[in-house]
């Protein structure tokens, strides 16, 4: 799939079940392994999703659907373990949207509250501190459309990543954030490098121009996030 004006081409995904809880946090070993197979596969981006077997099984038999639909839909690539998985239990209708409505009112309201902090931090001239900020309410926003859709929430805080998840249940998220200048791209990388380089170096450099742009496309963002997840909860009912 590609989103011709943005240049987007949705990515693949491969759940990597581990059977010790400590791989799951190698976040430098997966990351490592998901740029290997971007040198090696060019045609689509993939990402890798991983949780021990147990993680897997208690969320299917919470009929969980984002596993359930692997389950059900996904191609199995390798199985070094030979163990078989769960089986599914099932959610009523009105069980998965009271979860759908609980993810939003969470996640949007916490989405917000960053934002308001970083207008605040921006006013103070606070620059680091207000990237971190918005990096957090675009994460979030980010987080509520996914939960909402899916119920389920990648372990990652690459906002660039959750975009793309975000592109697969609608593609007006790739609007939000377009690449097509210089100032555009940088800007968004900065934001990308915010939530540990903000935190943490003293070579993170970010303007209060970038940050004002940045800050319109989560506005955007936001708007977005509440329109389709709002439209999804009336759906459900």
């Amino acid at each position: 799939m590609s989103d011709i004006p943005n240049g987007y081409v949705s990515d693949y995904d491969i759940l990597v079940i581990v059977n010790k809880d400590a791989l799951v946090d190698e976040d430098i070993v997966w990351r490592k392994a998901e740029e290997q197979i971007e040198r090696k596969i060019r045609s689509a981006p993939l990402g890798l999703i991983v949780h021990t077997l147990n993680e897997v099984n208690e969320q299917l038999q919470k009929g969980h659907y984002f596993f359930k639909d692997i389950r059900e839909q996904g191609i199995l690539l390798f199985d070094a373990n030979k163990k078989p998985l769960a089986e599914p239990g099932n959610l009523t209708k009105e069980e998965r949207r009271k979860i759908a409505q609980g993810h939003f009112d969470q996640w949007f309201k916490s989405a917000q509250g960053f934002f308001r902090n970083y207008q605040f931090s921006i006013s103070e001239d606070e620059l680091s501190i207000a990237a971190f900020l918005l990096h957090q309410s675009a994460e979030r926003f980010y987080a509520c459309t996914l939960l909402v859709f899916t119920n389920y929430l990648p372990k990652t805080h690459n906002i660039e990543k959750l975009q793309k998840y975000c592109v697969d249940q609608d593609l007006a998220f790739a609007n939000i954030f377009p690449m097509d200048d210089k100032f555009r791209r940088r800007s968004f990388r900065r934001l990308q490098r915010a939530y540990i380089d903000a935190r943490y170096s003293m070579h993170y450099e970010i303007t209060k121009e970038e940050l004002t742009y940045l800050a319109g496309e989560v506005e955007k963002l936001k708007a977005l996030v509440e329109r389709v997840c709002l439209g999804r909860l009336a759906i459900s009912q």
